[in-house]
């Protein structure tokens, strides 16, 4: 497991080292938290394929709620001229019902997770994800020249 976990982070080092091309490097990104969290988590590819099509549906959906919290902010915060009471209680109701419809999806996705992958690796899934991206921002400030070392632990 030790050396999957290298080969993922040599190919860390590649994706950092194409930062130039944007589109390109999401895909890339992309592949890596497969593998990544494949490895990690240990998934058999019996789980590996019922698991990415949920896994993706969440992210999609995840990334819609945020672009809404994103509008919803914006619509008060870009008026010319300070938002009337009313503006800012309908803002707080709209935020309010987006942040309910993203814990729905949020428990929704994870009781998907636990049907598939079982309770152990449903329950390192975020430990996964988190791991995948500081391994990720590691590489990249590791690679920029004027950014700070990361830690070595």
């Amino acid at each position: 497991m030790k050396n999957g976990i290298l080969v993922v982070t040599l190919m860390l080092l590649q994706i950092v080292a194409f930062a130039q091309k944007p589109h390109m490097e999401d895909d890339k990104i992309k592949q890596l938290r497969i593998a990544f969290i494949s490895e990690d988590l240990e998934l058999t590819p019996e789980e590996g394929q019922a698991f990415w099509p949920v896994f993706n549906a969440y992210e999609k959906q995840k990334h819609t709620h945020e672009g809404q919290l994103k509008e919803v902010r914006s619509e008060v915060k870009g008026k010319k001229v300070d938002p009337t009471a009313k503006q800012v209680e309908d803002s707080i109701h709209e935020t309010a019902k987006i942040k309910v419809a993203m814990a729905q999806s949020e428990e929704q996705y994870m009781l998907d997770c636990l049907k598939i992958l079982g309770p152990d690796k449903t329950m390192r899934l975020g430990r996964s994800e988190r791991k995948f991206k500081k391994a990720l921002l590691d590489k990249a400030r590791d690679r920029r020249p004027d950014g700070p070392p990361s830690k070595q632990h």
